[in-house]
């Protein structure tokens, strides 16, 4: 149109947007058979911000541990519980060691990181999206693993296209 001809500018920081949209690129989440949903609404997905959440499905929060530590360096390659308090979680490990689910469970006490996982209990997937969070252990943790990893689900297939379903619309 004819005013980029007369402000270049103004038509570069619409143009860039996209690639500039803090929510976008770090308030990123999805919905999917292998998150454990939770009752509620989650919160809303901002273009121009991310506000940092352990809703599951969301990337979750970065931030560096009062030891200088990054709390991302601490996953594991599988499945990584954090754990922000002295919650009792054998249960939930040795329903995995069954599953044959890699997991590995990371003790954090750092104030300011479980404000902003917002749970005792946050259960992050290989791809570095949250999975699952609580408080509290669950009870019956062998269907929350079966959920997480896939188990159940009917064939590949349905898998793309859950996918694709989940990521309509996230351009």
């Amino acid at each position: 149109p004819w005013h980029h001809r007369r402000h270049p500018r103004a038509g570069l920081r619409r143009d860039r947007a996209e690639n500039e949209a803090w929510g976008i690129e770090h308030g990123y989440r999805y919905d999917s058979p292998i998150i454990a949903s939770e009752a509620g609404h989650p919160p809303p997905l901002l273009m121009d911000r991310a506000d940092p959440t352990t809703w599951p499905g969301a990337r979750p929060p970065s931030v560096h541990l009062t030891d200088g530590r990054a709390l991302f360096d601490l996953f594991g390659a599988g499945f990584t519980l954090v754990r922000f308090a002295d919650v009792d979680v054998s249960g939930l490990v040795a329903a995995a060691e069954v599953c044959r689910v890699p997991l590995a469970v990371v003790d954090v006490r750092d104030a300011h990181a479980r404000r902003l996982y917002q749970r005792d209990l946050v259960l992050i997937r290989p791809d570095q999206h949250v999975a699952w969070r609580g408080d509290t252990a669950p009870d019956r943790p062998a269907p929350l693993l079966d959920r997480v990893r896939g188990a159940g689900l009917e064939s590949a297939s349905s898998m793309s296209t859950v996918t694709s379903t989940s990521t309509k619309g996230a351009r």
